[in-house]
Parts: structure tokens; sequence; C-alpha cells
């Protein structure tokens, strides 16, 4: 069956919707996975004056849109999945606090509680922007592999 469900939703030369990884590690320690999940968002970690152009990509992120956790260790083999969810609402004015001040704006997001470990040589590791807090996802390898996890989870959600 692989294959087949990114068949569906790609057409010949665009897909209908995009697919976003977003960094879920809160000043290089602090894991805010659960945060997200628990509150159905996800966020920045950085206070928009420190980072414009992450906000910038996060206003690209449209409702229907794909969005993963993801966890990439510096010179690791494997990229670290730690959620799949779709994009319920588009970035709001809806403020959220992290850390007793910083203030973010949030996208609300449906987590659909799927993981998978991906060999990043499969993965285009020459594709850098991995390594940074939000980025739109290019690589038929992930894009596949996270399309064909949610059309077999499809009977559970």
């Amino acid at each position: 069956m692989r294959g087949h469900a990114v068949k569906n939703i790609i057409k010949k030369e665009k897909l209908e919707m995009a697919v976003w990884g977003i960094g879920a590690n809160l000043q290089g320690s602090i894991d805010i996975s659960d945060d997200f999940i628990n509150r159905k968002i996800a966020y920045l970690g950085y206070k928009k004056e420190d980072a414009s152009v992450f906000y910038e990509m996060l206003k690209e992120v449209a409702l229907g849109d794909i969005v993963y956790i993801k966890s990439l260790p510096i010179g690791g083999s494997k990229l670290h999945i730690k959620n799949v969810g779709i994009v319920t609402r588009e970035l709001s004015d809806v403020v959220q606090y992290i850390d007793g001040d910083t203030k973010n704006d949030t996208i609300g997001v449906k987590w659909l509680d799927l993981q998978m470990d991906l060999d990043i040589e499969m993965c285009d590791k020459k594709y850098t922007a991995r390594s940074t807090s939000i980025y739109q996802e290019y690589s038929p390898f992930v894009i596949d592999e996270i399309i064909t996890h949610i059309w077999v989870n499809l009977k559970t959600l």
C-alpha cells in the first residue's frame, strides 16, 4: 500500500497541502512536546523579535497542512518524529506563556499520536533546514512515510 496514500493527495506537480517540521525543544534543554499535544497547539519557543524569520514561516502554515514534531540530534542517523498532526487553526493572536514571560502565537493542531524514526540517509541528509525550529518538508521519502502512517492509522483515529 506504500505510496498509494500519497498518490491520492499529490497531484502531478503540486502537493495539496504542505508538510512542516517543528521543533519542541525550548532553550536547548526543555522538551515542550507534551505541552503541544495536551493543549492541541504548536508554537515557537522564541520571542518574535528574536526569531522573526521563523514567525514569517509559521504564518505560512495553513489549515489542513500536516505538521510533525521533530527531533534530529546533531550527527544523528535518525529523524525522530515525536508526533504528527493536522493543522486545525492558522496562526492566531492567542497568547501562550512559556517560561513566565515569553509570548508566542500558536497554531491549532489535531495530534494523531503517530511516532516514527526515519533513516536520515533516506531523508536527504543535506537538507540542513531540519536543524532549525520550523521548516517546510520537501523530501518525497519523509512525506510518503508520514502520509502512509496517517493512512494506515485512519481506522483508529
